[in-house]
């Protein structure tokens, strides 16, 4: 008995070592290609504006001007069914509309002075990881509903010439979070990129576009070119990290905020430091190893163009893996990244169509006679 208690204690420090090193060699690859592997990184590597090219405060002066009804009219104007192509509005909630932008034209108009700065970096501190204040997200979903909503009055008014100028602003809009390193503002950019489609196939099945809206090709080619997902990626995997290394106080902490039915209390950011008896049994840490490998493999996969991308859906098998295994975080973690990857993937299939439907529309305008083949555009 005393023979096989040694070679279960050797066995099982020659194991732990092991996942010691393969942990410490994927955090010095990290490293090494220059990327964050904590919330304090992250928030270093997110590189800071200069104040005169930062559109972040005049888009926080934006959000401090805009405004809804006091009463049910402010759901009537959240509904998403307005701005489907085919959605017919009643006089009513026309009028209502038209209300609505008209108290939302200032924060519109301080938007667009934004926008034409070259850079944002909205004031978030990442050194808190998971409870890092994205409150700005909100403001640009508003902002953006406030333009596609004037875009498809202006169209409903008889004034097609200025809806362009607004879908251009939505684009815009979204561009502010391009290298933003949270996956929820990736979600969110993508939600805008997708709502200034939506504008476009309801203006277009709407009235025929003027010259104007031929500058939307190019727009939604520059939504398309941008390495988003990537650093959202780089900037999840730096935010959870400390989760597979919490302290028994943190511990403690986030199940009394999980039971908590009060408002959420910001708690300080994780230390990364755990708990010894914890980090010595190896349980977290081999999570963390399969969560680190995991994630290696999407961001990679996430710089590639759609179909490739997509092999990243294969990764779910790597989840229910993870569950078998009882790898708890990375089994409740990995699971959304597959999803996004298909949203990304449907968003680009949504945007080469609006911008083949524009190149036709644009193409009778200029020679006033329709393409005989998609080769003609």
């Amino acid at each position: 008995m005393r023979a096989l208690a040694v070679l279960c204690l050797v066995g099982f420090v020659i194991w732990r070592t092991n996942l010691h090193f393969q942990i410490t060699r994927q955090f010095n690859a990290i490293r090494a290609a220059g990327l964050p592997t904590s919330p304090q990184e992250l928030d270093r590597w997110y590189a800071a504006v200069p104040e005169g090219s930062n559109a972040a405060p005049l888009m926080k002066g934006a959000f401090d001007l805009l405004r809804t009804f006091p009463d049910s009219r402010s759901k009537n104007i959240s509904d998403p069914k307005l701005l489907a192509r085919r959605e017919k509005w009643s006089d009513e909630i026309a009028v209502q509309i038209a209300e609505y932008v008209a108290m939302n034209r200032e924060a519109l108009e301080k938007a667009g002075e934004g926008v034409q700065r070259p850079q944002c970096r909205y004031p978030a501190d990442f050194s808190y990881g998971l409870q890092t204040d994205l409150s700005h997200l909100s403001g640009l979903k508003s902002l953006a509903r406030a333009a596609a909503l004037r875009a498809s009055l202006s169209v409903r008014d008889g004034q097609p010439e200025h809806w362009p100028a607004d879908v251009g602003l939505m684009l815009q809009l979204a561009g502010t979070l391009n290298q933003e390193p949270a996956l929820l503002s990736h979600l969110v950019r993508g939600a805008i990129v997708s709502m200034a489609v939506e504008t476009t196939e309801r203006c277009l099945n709407t009235t025929a576009p003027s010259e104007g809206a031929c500058s939307l090709i190019q727009a939604f080619s520059g939504a398309v070119r941008t390495h988003g997902l990537p650093a959202a990626l780089i900037g999840e995997r730096a935010s959870l990290t400390p989760l597979f290394r919490m302290s028994w106080a943190e511990l403690q902490a986030q199940a009394e905020t999980q039971e908590d039915k009060s408002p959420k209390v910001k708690h300080p950011p994780l230390a990364g430091d755990a708990n010894p008896v914890l980090w010595l049994s190896g349980f977290f840490e081999r999570d963390l190893n399969f969560y680190l490998g995991a994630m290696q493999s999407n961001i990679l996969l996430a710089a590639l163009a759609p179909p490739a991308s997509l092999v990243a859906t294969n990764l779910v098998n790597q989840s229910e893996n993870a569950w078998r295994r009882k790898f708890l975080y990375s089994g409740l973690l990995l699971p959304a990244i597959a999803g996004v990857t298909v949203r990304d993937a449907t968003t680009l299939a949504r945007i080469r169509v609006v911008q083949t439907a524009l190149a036709i529309e644009c193409y009778q305008i200029r020679h006033h006679r329709w393409p005989e083949t998609l080769a003609d555009l």
